[in-house]
C-alpha cells in the first residue's frame, strides 16, 4: 500500500531531518507534503512556539525550511507554499517559488483571514489557473489575546 502524508511540516514538535526521516522509513510514508507556515507575528498563538525549533524570517515555519528538506531528500518531499495573499507580491512570489523550485501546492493557509477575503479569492483564481491544489487551515482559535 502506498502511503503519502498529506500534511506535514518541517522541524514541527522538534522533529529536524534525520528525525522525519526515520519516522517515515519506520511508518513507511512514501512521500510528504511539506507545508510553509508564514503569517505575521500577531496572527498566531505564541503556544505554537513550542512546536516549531526556531522562529526564523519572522514566520513559524518559512518557506526555506520546506525548501531545506526537499534539497536533501527531493524523492520524499511535495513543496507547499502559500505566500500571504494580501501582501501585493503574493502571486508572483508563488508563481517563482513555482518556476524555480517546483512548488506543487498552495498551502497551507493559516491566516487570520476571510477565505473570502478579495486578495484570497484572486489568489485561489490563480491557483486554478495554474491548477496548483490549494489547502486552508480551517480550525484558528486562541485561548486569549
Amino acid at each position: 500500500m502506498r502511503i503519502i502524508d498529506a500534511h506535514n511540516h518541517p522541524d514541527w514538535h522538534g522533529h529536524d531531518l534525520p528525525r522525519f526521516l526515520e519516522n517515515m522509513a519506520r511508518y513507511n510514508i512514501e512521500q510528504t507534503w511539506l507545508y510553509s507556515w508564514e503569517c505575521p507575528a500577531d496572527e498566531y498563538d505564541p503556544y505554537d512556539y513550542n512546536r516549531v525549533s526556531l522562529v526564523r524570517d519572522g514566520y513559524p515555519i518559512p518557506f526555506t525550511n520546506c525548501l531545506r528538506y526537499k534539497q536533501a531528500a527531493p524523492d520524499k518531499f511535495v513543496l507547499c507554499y502559500a505566500p500571504d495573499p494580501r501582501r501585493p507580491d503574493a502571486i508572483d512570489q508563488l508563481q517563482a517559488a513555482m518556476d524555480v523550485y517546483g512548488v506543487q501546492v498552495y498551502g497551507e493557509l493559516k491566516l487570520r483571514v476571510m477565505y473570502d477575503d478579495l486578495d484570497a479569492l484572486r489568489m485561489y483564481r490563480f491557483c486554478g489557473e495554474k491548477g496548483l491544489p490549494v489547502t486552508v487551515h480551517i480550525d484558528y482559535e486562541f485561548e486569549t489575546g
